[in-house]
């Protein structure tokens, strides 16, 4: 959990990348905010986003924010 942090502050995104095998996951800044009581005792896995929501480059950004506003993320 505190080289995902360190290397979420480096990049300065509010993101980082999880590979575990084939599962690709996301940790965001609001994962971290959400579960901050004792977070360096938690693993990864228990606190990052396991179904993040995807557009692609060819995505329209209005077909982007029709997905995100019901999902409620801002």
């Amino acid at each position: 959990m505190k080289s995902a942090v360190a290397e979420m502050n480096k990049k300065k995104l509010g993101i980082v990348c999880i590979r575990n095998k084939s599962l690709i996951m996301l940790l965001t800044d609001g994962d971290i905010r959400r579960h901050s009581n004792n977070l360096y005792k938690k693993k990864i896995v228990k606190v990052a986003t396991k179904n993040p929501t995807w557009v692609t480059d060819t995505d329209t950004a209005l077909s982007a924010i029709n997905m995100m506003n019901p999902a409620g993320i801002t």
